[in-house]
């Protein structure tokens, strides 16, 4: 089982290495518009409630359009972090373009960067489409994580994909609750109420939101609002 997992983790980053390197540039003819970076207008409100924040975690910034969004509604420091360095070029590349690279500070981590930050560093921390892409096994270290890098009473905001019926869909080849495509892990499928058992392990969930990206007809993505009430637990 560890063998699959971490081969099942390896092939993984490497797909979104190539991913991410074969991806077009942001139009620089547009770079006033950032507002079109958000995949919906949910993600604007979520993302400015981190607008009052000393520091906050972009945990697998992708391209960094979460890091832009929260530095244009009023973030002054966020770390963007990636274990892809095609990702944190087009970050720094990006929030240049969008004027906010003096916010923004992205760095390529290791797989085990999260363990070795200091415990109540960060007031705000935000994933989207990171711990559902990844073996269970790591996407708990990271919660885990997360619940001892992020300070007390502090926001966590987490976006996941949607659930998927695997009855009506024959795209993916299904392990339990792992799809994979062409022989790697696109997905770990669970419902919401299975995502509110384990995020409610770490942190108080304050509501969900769905939402859909451009070109969806349903809102069936997943935006988690989470409270860091660490000291709860450990009470």
């Amino acid at each position: 089982m560890i063998r699959e997992m971490i081969d099942d983790y390896k092939k993984s980053l490497e797909f979104w290495e190539k991913a991410y390197a074969d991806s077009g540039d942001q139009n620089t003819d547009n770079s006033n518009n950032w507002e079109t970076l958000a995949p919906s207008e949910k993600f604007i409100y979520a993302l400015s409630s981190f607008s009052k924040c000393q520091n906050v975690l972009d945990y697998g910034c992708g391209e960094g359009w979460g890091s832009i969004i929260m530095a244009k509604t009023g973030c002054k420091n966020i770390t963007s972090v990636e274990l892809s360095n095609s990702a944190i070029k087009k970050t720094i590349k990006n929030s240049i373009i969008y004027k906010v690279n003096k916010f923004v500070n992205a760095y390529v981590i290791s797989e085990n960067w999260i363990n070795t930050e200091e415990s109540d560093k960060y007031d705000g921390f935000f994933c989207s489409n990171v711990i559902d892409v990844i073996p269970e096994e790591i996407a708990d270290n990271i919660l885990k994580q997360a619940q001892r890098i992020v300070k007390p009473s502090k926001r966590i905001i987490i976006s996941l994909n949607f659930y998927l019926d695997t009855k009506l869909n024959n795209n993916h080849e299904v392990k339990g609750k792992y799809l994979y495509r062409e022989g790697i892990l696109r997905m770990v499928n669970r419902t919401d109420q299975e995502w509110c058992d384990i995020l409610s392990k770490f942190f108080k969930i304050e509501k969900i939101e769905h939402f859909a990206w451009p070109g969806e007809t349903k809102e069936t993505r997943r935006l988690f609002y989470l409270i860091n009430s660490r000291h709860c637990f450990e009470g």
